[in-house]
């Protein structure tokens, strides 16, 4: 991701059908944006569809090397979704975490009523916890789960991927 992206970033991560599912409680300013760009060291990387137009974002953040894990998000545009571009694009993140950066284990939490948890976990990734009501979105407290995917899991998934 270029800071040139970073007004489209902006932009669909305000979208109620996209912010609904984010950790943020208000929409993003443009100060804040750049903000998380320039101060961050998160390694974020723009989705594209099939005609090379931007179709979401993948990030891996809290990269801990001594540890070997870090924290994964994704945001895939509504009007994208279902297409394969998150399964696409969260393959090649992880091969990123693991084959690149030598993670032990990529993690999430994910509210616990999140579509995409049902494909996170016909990928691998095990639910190791709930938070119960601890994000307020929308008036109401939201529960989390929290999901990892092991390396020798991610081996065992790469092997199902044709190359």
């Amino acid at each position: 991701m270029e800071q040139g992206d970073l007004e489209w970033v902006r932009k669909q991560r305000n979208r109620p059908e996209c912010m609904m599912w984010f950790r943020q409680p208000l929409p993003l300013t443009e100060e804040q944006q750049l903000e998380w760009f320039t101060t961050t060291d998160m390694k974020s990387f723009i989705v594209l569809d099939s005609e090379g137009d931007r179709a979401g974002v993948v990030s891996l953040s809290k990269i801990d090397h001594i540890a070997r894990k870090c924290e994964f998000s994704i945001m895939i545009t509504p009007e994208l979704r279902g297409f394969g571009y998150g399964k696409e694009a969260l393959i090649e993140l992880l091969t990123i975490a693991f084959d690149k950066l030598n993670m032990r284990q990529v993690y999430s939490d994910v509210f616990d009523n999140n579509p995409a948890l049902a494909m996170y976990k016909e990928m691998g990734f095990l639910r190791v916890g709930n938070l119960p009501n601890w994000y307020f979105k929308n008036g109401k407290y939201v529960s989390s789960e929290i999901i990892i995917l092991q390396k020798d899991e991610y081996n065992r998934l790469k092997q199902t991927i044709p190359e």
